[in-house]
């Protein structure tokens, strides 16, 4: 009977014998260098009026709350507009209630998405919002949304202008 050793030492010669050529891996083809297409830019643009009498409301803050974040000011007929944006849905705040009690607040926003300004109207809903204010700031303690579909509309109060 053989040694265990020497067992070992056949069984690992038979397998380098009976294994098959190793070849030499080779790296996949590289593309060739592309520059990839142009972002499509576009503007956004809107006017900012009060809601109970209808007038523009100059230097009102619009904040853009997509990435990148945005914020600029009304002018005196109370328009604004964004350059240089990324097209796709832009949500923006067609009208508010809020309510007021010592340190909370809490407030309904009603929004329009679109792809553009005047666009078709993709969808709307409410964002319900609670803040709590420490004397420094407000704080936002939750938020919750829902967008208006057959069986859930606006109540006529929440509609802008209404």
């Amino acid at each position: 009977m053989a040694p265990r050793p020497l067992l070992a030492l056949a069984a690992t010669l038979l397998l380098v014998l009976l294994a098959p050529p190793l070849r030499a891996q080779t790296a996949p083809p590289v593309p060739p260098e592309s520059t990839p297409p142009p972002v499509p830019r576009a503007a956004l643009q809107g006017k900012v009026v009060d809601a109970t009498t209808g007038q523009p409301v100059p230097e009102a803050h619009v904040t853009l709350r997509t990435a990148p974040r945005a914020e600029t000011v009304t002018d005196t007929n109370g328009e604004f507009r964004f350059e240089d944006r990324i097209p796709g849905v832009h949500e923006i705040e067609v009208s508010r209630r809020e309510w007021h009690f010592g340190a909370i607040a809490h407030v309904l926003s009603v929004y329009e998405a679109r792809r553009a300004p005047g666009g078709e109207l993709l969808r709307r809903g409410v964002n319900s919002l609670q803040f709590l204010n420490d004397g420094e700031r407000w704080w936002i303690l939750s938020c919750v949304w829902d967008n208006e579909r057959e069986g859930v509309a606006l109540p006529k109060d929440l509609e802008p202008g209404g």
